[in-house]
């Protein structure tokens, strides 16, 4: 993957979910590295899924995929597709926010979007298998200047800029003993990124117990939500491993994604992955 050409502490404090475009067309420079981006990212995933650039030759006024009223201006596009059965939502959110972010490092705004919108059209307007779908869009482009009343209200309706405290994410050696900020040592920032992190309807679903192996990382799942057709919540643990790893790795904290034994969690947790060092 490109370098990173800002902090990427910075990255993740400044971008936000964009819902309103502007007429800007996106330059054949940022294009380049768009497509070249994309390829990186299907040549180190480890379970089968593309990365398809949708738009940015249709005239303005033409209809356009649905979205339901949820993105205005965009004609640009950027879709997983993954397989209906053996799909790997953690590696998908992990992977594509890499994307995401390097986006906002070129300049260029985002939406994930994995409930609202029409995949029928998205799915009409590429060759798909059989076995093949559509989980997660997002469109990308340039923001308007100002936040328009979409944007406002979206934000406003799912809580966009609330965040649990860190006592309700992150606790070290057990999920009864909440780990304090001032106490988190080396993990302070990358855990912040990751209570930072954006979520489907702000669900904040990760938690973290440290201990002397690394950080554990589980998913408290909210009891029948974006199970239906792809797991919008293991995602959002993904998205939450990325923050957590980019985030350690500028800050020389090197290690990897493993299975490990790991603390004991209560039973509603469920036990996704450790970053060990």
């Amino acid at each position: 993957m490109r370098a990173f050409n800002t902090d990427i502490e910075d990255i993740i404090r400044k971008r936000k979910s964009c819902r309103s475009y502007s007429d800007r067309k996106i330059e054949s420079d940022a294009m380049a590295e768009i497509n070249a981006m994309l390829r990186d990212v299907e040549s180190i995933a480890t379970s089968a899924f593309q990365l398809k650039y949708i738009g940015g030759a249709e005239p303005r006024g033409s209809e356009r995929v649905g979205t339901y009223g949820m993105i205005s201006g965009a004609t640009d596009y950027i879709a997983v597709i993954a397989r209906r059965e053996g799909n790997d939502p953690v590696e998908i959110g992990r992977l594509f926010e890499t994307v995401v972010l390097q986006l906002a490092d070129l300049g260029l705004d985002t939406c994930w979007l994995g409930g609202s919108f029409n995949r029928k059209d998205f799915e009409g307007r590429l060759d798909l298998g059989s076995s093949e779908y559509i989980p997660i869009v997002s469109p990308v482009g340039y923001g308007k200047d100002k936040f328009s009343i979409l944007d406002s209200s979206v934000r406003a309706m799912v809580g966009a800029d609330t965040r649990k405290p860190w006592n309700e994410l992150f606790f070290h050696e057990s999920s009864l003993n909440p780990l304090e900020k001032d106490k988190a040592g080396d993990f302070r920032i990358p855990l912040e990124m990751v209570r930072l992190g954006p979520s489907a309807s702000n669900k904040q679903p990760w938690r973290v117990i440290t201990d002397s192996k690394g950080c554990h990382f589980y998913l408290s799942r909210d009891k029948g939500y974006g199970l239906k057709t792809y797991d919008l919540q293991l995602n959002d643990i993904g998205i939450a491993m990325c923050h957590f790893e980019l985030t350690a790795s500028q800050w020389g904290m090197f290690g990897s994604w493993k299975n490990e034994s790991h603390p004991a969690a209560p039973s509603e947790w469920e036990y996704v992955r450790s970053y060990v060092i």
